[in-house]
């Protein structure tokens, strides 16, 4: 269980402060998201870029970019990688952490305000309202794990 719950308070914390940024690169992302969906099993991917701050010395406070990248690994475990360049590069700093181990059939849907999709179009123009991560976890069964995009 608490596995599960790290990893939607992991989600609603990363989907609330999506920030969007202008598409300078291919596959880059105007409304918060990059273009994600099912697709090959192996490459089962969402990338996201979210504000961060941090206090400085003088009490003022430094925001930047992260990218947020919820993957599916070839064992099929969810994996959550930050970097905070907004495109990978030599001097990127990595992280990664493992969520839902034993997870299988993961897949990502996206809240249009209409209905649930299995894909995020690449230039869409906005975020999507919401976003739910779903997966079987063999203790539970299908689980939905589901967060609002932006503050709300």
């Amino acid at each position: 269980m608490r596995e599960l719950q790290t990893a939607r308070a992991m989600l609603a914390a990363d989907v609330a402060q999506v920030v969007s940024r202008p598409a300078n690169a291919p596959g880059a992302a105007f409304g918060g998201f990059e273009g994600v969906g099912a697709g090959v099993e192996a490459d089962r991917h969402m990338v996201l870029f979210r504000g961060v701050g941090a206090l400085e010395a003088d009490s003022t406070v430094a925001t930047s970019l992260l990218a947020v990248e919820y993957h599916v690994d070839e064992e099929g475990r969810l994996v959550r990688r930050t970097r905070d360049a907004l495109l990978p590069g030599p001097n990127a700093q990595m992280g990664e952490r493992r969520l839902l181990e034993g997870a299988r059939d993961v897949r990502f849907e996206f809240f249009d305000g209409l209905a649930w999709r299995e894909t995020w179009p690449a230039q869409a123009s906005a975020a999507p309202q919401a976003v739910a991560i779903l997966a079987n976890i063999p203790r539970y069964g299908d689980v939905r794990l589901s967060a609002f995009v932006g503050l709300r």
